[in-house]
């Protein structure tokens, strides 16, 4: 199956779909991160999210927020990343 990408703007509620070439520059940037801290308080993120990305594959979704544009928080392992990427995610879903 097919990976797919959806980006869910927290504030103004946009979603979108990412395409193939998208969601390739996404998954590469992904196995790129590193971790650098691990989030300790069980209420959520730190700040509010900029946006929420859904990564579905094979039928299982992996929930992630991008904080602050530049900060990945990976909800299932509860694990900070840096993620320089989500600037792009942000320009995407504001573009129309």
């Amino acid at each position: 199956m097919a990976t797919i990408i959806r980006l869910t703007h927290s504030i103004s509620g946009t979603s979108i779909t990412l395409d193939d070439r998208q969601r390739d520059l996404v998954l590469v940037e992904l196995k790129r991160v590193r971790r650098f801290g691990t989030r300790d308080k069980p209420n959520g993120p730190p700040v509010a999210a900029d946006c929420e990305m859904e990564i579905e594959r094979n039928g299982k979704i992996h929930r992630y927020y991008v904080l602050s544009e530049t900060v990945l928080l990976d909800v299932r392992k509860r694990c900070l990343y840096q993620f320089y990427m989500g600037l792009q995610l942000l320009q995407w879903l504001a573009s129309p």
